[in-house]
């Protein structure tokens, strides 16, 4: 499992980027295409959204174990970035997200597999 913190250059003396991002999400939700302040919300999320995803975080992955590759790859809008396992790292928040979204989806994976395969153990055609 990937850790993250905020490193010392990301933070912010008054408001957050990422309140304030959320925020504007909040401002924009309440607005429709075509409504008076509705494009004004639009780029103020869009700027918040660039700066917030591109603030810097710590991470660290766990060490590789077996036949583990030492780096792991991320992709992140054409961008690609190489993640040496059992070191702590700086990447931007968007790769920190996409890691812990793909754990979170293997998690997922695993325990939809362990479901299905008690299943079929505990099913009577399958003995």
């Amino acid at each position: 499992m990937a850790t993250t913190k905020k490193t010392a250059s990301a933070e912010t003396p008054k408001k957050s980027v990422k309140e304030e991002y959320f925020k504007a999400l909040e401002e924009l939700a309440e607005l429709q295409p075509g409504d008076e302040g509705y494009d004004e919300a639009l780029k103020k999320m869009k700027d918040l959204s660039v700066i917030y995803y591109s603030e810097r975080v710590l991470i660290k992955l766990p060490r590789p174990r077996g036949n583990e590759e030492k780096y792991q790859f991320v992709g992140v809008n054409g961008i690609g970035y190489l993640i040496e396992r059992g070191k702590e790292v700086e990447v931007p928040r968007s790769v920190a997200e996409v890691l812990e979204r793909s754990e979170e989806v293997a998690d997922e994976n695993f325990e939809s597999q362990d479901a299905l395969s008690r299943a079929f153990t505990d099913d009577p055609r399958s003995k």
